[in-house]
């Protein structure tokens, strides 16, 4: 994707959460997260929405077809025409990862990615959440996943922040200090 186009894809999306926006729940805002997920791991589709050859009625059916698969609401099909009638459609999948991050800043979350060595109770993860809550003066959704490469410890990352307490970087740390 060219820089123009990541401009574009922006653009759009910041018109779509400035009209959408208000109606667009936590609950939507985990179908369109799932969506730009789905278009992020199927390049191919987006590939095929940028062929010439399919008209503009098949390109419709098509993400019609995957907004039910999906359950995007109803609010995507302006964007959806938009898109389409301007010859701008393999800008979808785009468009809804701009959509998230967009909606994440303007609610105050960030998402981190919680890594433990064993597993973790809810309380466990409650007390993480809330610990990275303080630290960055935002509401905190995660996923979580065991680890055992981590050797002993917790590993939480985000876009921006990454915090590791485990063996695994004591070892490295070691590792880089007799390196010098």
């Amino acid at each position: 994707m060219t820089q123009a186009e990541r401009i574009l894809a922006h653009r759009y999306a910041a018109a779509f959460i400035t009209v959408c926006g208000p109606r667009i729940d936590f609950d939507n805002f985990l179908l369109i997260k799932g969506a730009a997920e789905y278009f992020k791991q199927h390049k191919k589709v987006m590939f095929f929405l940028s062929l010439p050859s399919l008209r503009a009625e098949q390109k419709k059916d098509i993400l019609y077809s995957l907004f039910k698969k999906l359950n995007l609401p109803s609010c995507f099909d302006d964007l959806l025409n938009l898109l389409v009638n301007s010859k701008r459609a393999q800008l979808f999948g785009h468009v809804l990862e701009y959509i998230v991050s967009l909606y994440l800043e303007k609610h105050g979350i960030m998402e981190f990615d919680i890594e433990s060595s064993s597993s973790l109770g809810a309380d466990q993860l409650k007390a993480l959440q809330q610990f990275l809550a303080q630290r960055t003066g935002k509401d905190i959704i995660y996923k979580y996943r065991e680890n055992k490469n981590l050797i002993a410890g917790i590993r939480m990352q985000s876009d921006t922040y990454l915090w590791e307490y485990s063996v695994r970087k004591k070892l490295r740390t070691i590792s880089l200090s007799l390196m010098r």
